[in-house]
């Protein structure tokens, strides 16, 4: 895809993902689903969104993924231009940071989003490229657990990223005192659920109607 054909042609968007495998991801919801459900639930996640937000051709698109996936993430993005890289960092925060830093030597703004939410769409993201293009430094989409779905920056200081209780629900609240203390001007889009626990698995409901694995 040309340039031309991305509503914002010089922003990046990246979407982080375990790679799949049985044991490994969706952990929390193991009591119930099992391992094997666990895995399928996340390969669905992974897909819907990857549907959801590429096709909404917002800006180019790629894949920061963590793990070795057999191939899995070729085999999703093939005939598309969504390019593949391998996470870099010893925790989440890390990785967030060299991701960031990576893709605004290259672009205006860069919008990282998770692989838990399937309520995110293109509409979505695309008010994150505008708060962006409006002069704010970042914007967040909370999570109703305490954390974020969404993180757009259009400049990236490690501040934001170190000393994080990741997988807490402080994250949020501790982004927001980062923001407060790095003086940044950042908005917030409205609150979206991740599927993370087994309290969770209800809402899939409203997406996939009858859902079951």
């Amino acid at each position: 895809m040309s340039k031309a054909q991305y509503r914002y042609p010089d922003y990046r968007i990246i979407q982080y993902a375990k790679a799949p495998q049985r044991g490994q991801v969706k952990t929390r919801l193991r009591p119930a689903l099992g391992d094997d459900g666990c895995l399928q639930l996340h390969r669905r996640l992974v897909e819907h969104c990857f549907r959801q937000l590429s096709g909404a051709h917002t800006a180019p698109y790629s894949f920061s993924i963590s793990g070795d996936s057999n191939g899995y993430f070729e085999r999703l993005v093939a005939g598309t231009d969504v390019t593949i890289q391998q996470q870099q960092g010893a925790d989440l925060g890390q990785r967030m940071q060299h991701s960031a830093k990576q893709a605004l030597a290259a672009a205006e703004a860069v919008v990282i989003v998770g692989s838990d939410c399937p309520f995110m769409d293109g509409d979505y993201l695309q008010q994150a490229c505008k708060a962006l293009q409006q002069g704010h430094d970042c914007v967040l989409g909370p999570a109703t657990d305490g954390g974020y779905v969404l993180i757009g920056l259009q400049r990236v200081d490690r501040q934001l990223f170190e000393g994080i209780a990741w997988g807490s629900d402080q994250v949020l609240a501790q982004t927001r005192q980062r923001l407060d203390d790095l003086g940044w001007r950042y908005c917030e889009l409205p609150e979206l659920a991740d599927i993370d626990r087994p309290q969770d698995l209800v809402q899939l409901d409203s997406i996939w109607p009858g859902f079951r694995l």
